[in-house]
């Protein structure tokens, strides 16, 4: 192997001697740019080769400057590392997606697995989306905002939190802080990071985190674990450590994609991503099932305060907070998000749309950004020179007839808000997502907008 990377790490890698030689070269290679697509609100371009277990998954043949990219900013697409996008597969493979559920991404931003799974889910479907890194939460709530898919809730709690919460969600993902071994050749830095006591560290940590979240699996729900790293510590030995601790049974996959390496461990099998056997990144991924039965289930009491008249459409209505934060809700979700705003440090409950002052609604960014939003706007539709100035919050230098709040469009996609003085076009895209380096007008779309 390669003399860059730590002797403790590559005798740590549970692969024979000629393939830890190929995994060393394809550490050394080009990382493969991989993309997700929004399909409700965009469709790709031009063919390009698919992702093997997500439909709508796709590489690009190279990076582009997705921060010059309008349809990045409107949500049409989501640039996810390839192996990451398995989820789909378990979700599907388990026919987790064809009912109702209540959904628990633990540790979700920057907000990857949180979009896959809210445009996977059966529309009802509950989604927790968690965050304990305050700073990283403004992350996550911009991707899903982005996203536009309403049907998800944004929490800022300790894995241990979740006890108050006891046997409520039917599905818990758990993409565990680890070691970073599999993201060596995106990051030289994490390879000089990198220490037997780091290692060590991370499995210690990501046992606690499973203790913390496990009362809030019910009997019968299905935990998803998953890490960026390579050695057995964190993987297979945690999960291990997992059924002998609690009652769970190891849940085996099938019709596995081909490269996707099934591993053994007492009790059952992970399935791991090496980057010279398939197009991604390392990743490591396990399933199991609580046992036990579930507790009779109390009706849940309470319902947050609504608001009529902002959608026209029974999807979705408009549930208010006693700040008057306006967020976009699933109508069956009332009823649980008065439970959890009780429980857990609740961000946001739903998708955030506006603030409600003074018996007025004043809309947002999220707004425009809900894929099946009826609320009605004026539209003034942009080119990529203007798209680019909106997104940095300049003046586009337009003269418009009527002042007021528009929905700026490019190419049929929606970027925000912004709203004419009678003198200039001011910008309402959010001042901390605002684009601020320099960015490209040779504009290269990678997607279509579907209207």
């Amino acid at each position: 192997m390669n003399s860059s990377l730590p002797e403790a790490f590559v005798k740590s890698i549970p692969l024979p001697d000629d393939e830890r030689v190929r995994l060393e070269e394809a550490i050394g290679s080009k990382a493969p740019v991989s993309i997700r697509i929004n399909t409700k609100k965009a469709a790709l371009l031009k063919t390009s080769q698919g992702v093997p277990w997500h439909p709508h998954g796709y590489y690009l043949a190279e990076r582009p400057r997705f921060t010059s990219d309008p349809a990045f900013h409107a949500g049409a697409y989501y640039p996810q590392e390839a192996s990451s996008m398995f989820l789909y597969h378990i979700v599907t493979g388990m026919q987790l997606h064809e009912a109702p559920i209540n959904v628990l991404d633990l540790c979700a931003a920057p907000g990857g697995k949180s979009t896959l799974l809210r445009s996977v889910l059966h529309p009802e479907s509950f989604l927790l989306a968690n965050e304990v890194v305050g700073s990283r939460v403004n992350l996550l709530e911009e991707n899903l905002t982005k996203w536009g898919i309403p049907g998800f809730a944004i929490t800022q709690s300790d894995p241990s939190r979740f006890a108050r919460v006891p046997e409520f969600f039917d599905l818990v993902v758990v993409d565990a802080p680890c070691s970073g071994e599999g993201l060596f050749r995106k990051d030289i830095n994490a390879v000089n990071e990198w220490s037997q006591q780091n290692v060590e560290m991370c499995a210690s940590r990501q046992q606690q985190i499973l203790a913390g979240v496990w009362p809030a699996l019910k009997p019968g729900g299905i935990l998803v674990y998953s890490t960026c790293t390579f050695n057995e510590l964190e993987n297979e030995a945690n999960m291990q450590w997992l059924l002998d601790q609690y009652n769970a049974e190891p849940v085996p996959l099938g019709n596995l994609p081909e490269g996707v390496i099934e591993s053994t461990y007492g009790g059952g099998k992970g399935y791991r991503f090496f980057p010279h056997r398939i197009r991604g990144e390392g990743f490591f991924t396990a399933i199991v099932r609580k046992n036990g039965n579930s507790r009779e289930s109390k009706p849940e009491k309470g319902r947050l305060q609504t608001i009529d008249g902002i959608f026209d459409s029974p999807e979705i209505t408009a549930a208010v907070s006693d700040a008057g934060d306006v967020h976009a809700v699933v109508p069956a979700h009332l009823a649980v998000l008065a439970k959890l705003q009780k429980a857990l440090n609740l961000r946001h409950a739903g998708l955030p749309v506006g603030k409600w002052s003074k018996g007025q609604f004043k809309p947002n960014h999220g707004i425009v950004m809900l894929y099946n939003s009826i609320f009605r706007l004026p539209l003034l539709t942009v080119n990529i020179e203007q798209a680019l100035s909106y997104l940095k919050r300049e003046d586009l230098g337009l003269s418009l007839p009527e002042r007021g709040v528009y929905k700026v469009v490019f190419e049929g996609l929606a970027l925000g808000l912004g709203r004419y003085d009678g003198h200039r076009l001011l910008s309402q895209y959010p001042m901390d997502w605002r684009i601020r380096t320099a960015a490209s007008t040779e504009y290269r779309p990678i997607v279509k907008a579907l209207h």
